[in-house]
C-alpha cells in the first residue's frame, strides 16, 4: 500500500508541476542508457513510471521506478533512486535498495561530443530477497552526439559492483548501451537501443534490446513508453513500461 501511495503522490506532484512553465526537458528514462545532459542549476526533476516484465509465463510489475534529480551547478547534479517495488500476483511485494549519486559534466557545454560521468552507491535498504549484501559502487561514462537536426546518438558504459544476501561476495556487472534517437517533431521523439551486458554471477552474458517514444506534453512534462526484450541465463523476457518526467 505504501508503494501505491508513493506512486500516486508522485503523480500529484506531476500535475502540480505542470502548472509552472519551464524549459523543455531532457530525461534519463525510459532507456537503459543515460543522457549526457544535466538538470539545470537549482531545478529539480522527477522521473517515474510503471513497468511489466513477463518471463516464462509469469508477470512481474514494478513501480514507481522513481529517480529524483537536482541541479547543483552547471557541472553537477544530485541523484536519488527511491526504492522500487516488485509485485507478482501470487507473491508479497518486494522492494529494492535506494541509490545515491551524482552526475558530472565533462568538458564544456558546447563540446562536439558532450560527455558525463555518473557515480552512485547502492545502499542496502530493500527486502531480503532483493537487497544488496553490502554498499555497492557503480560508475557510468556517457557520451552523446547530435548527428543532424533530427538524428542523435548516445553511448553509456557502466561498471558496477553487485552483491546479494545469497551471494554476499562482490562481483562485477558490465554493460554498454548504444542508443539512436530520431526527432519526429519538436515534441515527439523515438529511440532504439541495444545494451549487451556481462554479470560475473549467475546471469553471465546477456543483452537488452528495446525501443520507445517520448512526448513532450507540456514544456516541463514529458510522457514516455517503451517495449523490449532481455535475454539472460538462457531465458528471454518481455519488457513494457510507461512513465512520465517533470521538472520544476
Amino acid at each position: 500500500m505504501k508503494y501505491l501511495f508513493l506512486f500516486l503522490l508522485s503523480m500529484c506532484c506531476a500535475v502540480t508541476a505542470a502548472q509552472t512553465p519551464e524549459a523543455s526537458i531532457s530525461t534519463d528514462r525510459p532507456s537503459v542508457g543515460s543522457g549526457a545532459d544535466l538538470v539545470p542549476p537549482h531545478h529539480s526533476q522527477i522521473e517515474s513510471g510503471f513497468g511489466l516484465c513477463r518471463s516464462e509465463g509469469s508477470n512481474n510489475f514494478d513501480f514507481p521506478e522513481m529517480l529524483l534529480r537536482y541541479g547543483l551547478s552547471s557541472r553537477f547534479e544530485f541523484r536519488l533512486n527511491t526504492p522500487n517495488a516488485h509485485l507478482e500476483p501470487s507473491s508479497p511485494a518486494f522492494h529494492e535498495d535506494i541509490a545515491l549519486g551524482v552526475k558530472m559534466r565533462l568538458g564544456s557545454e558546447t563540446a562536439k561530443w558532450p560527455a558525463a560521468l555518473q557515480l552512485s552507491l547502492q545502499v542496502p535498504t530493500g527486502s531480503p530477497e532483493l537487497t544488496a549484501a553490502r554498499t555497492n559502487p557503480a560508475a557510468s561514462f556517457i557520451v552523446s552526439k547530435s548527428l543532424t537536426s533530427r538524428l542523435s546518438s548516445s553511448w553509456t558504459n557502466t561498471l558496477a559492483a553487485v552483491s546479494s544476501v545469497p551471494l554476499p561476495d562482490r562481483r562485477f556487472f558490465v554493460q554498454s548501451a548504444g542508443d539512436v534517437g530520431w526527432a519526429w517533431t519538436a515534441r515527439l521523439n523515438s529511440f532504439a537501443e541495444f545494451a549487451p551486458f556481462f554479470d560475473q554471477g549467475e546471469l553471465g552474458y546477456g543483452y537488452t534490446a528495446d525501443a520507445g517514444v517520448t512526448w513532450l506534453a507540456r514544456k516541463n512534462v514529458q510522457l514516455d513508453g517503451r517495449i523490449g526484450t532481455t535475454r539472460a541465463g538462457g531465458v528471454s523476457s518481455l519488457l513494457l513500461s510507461v512513465g512520465y518526467s517533470i521538472r520544476r
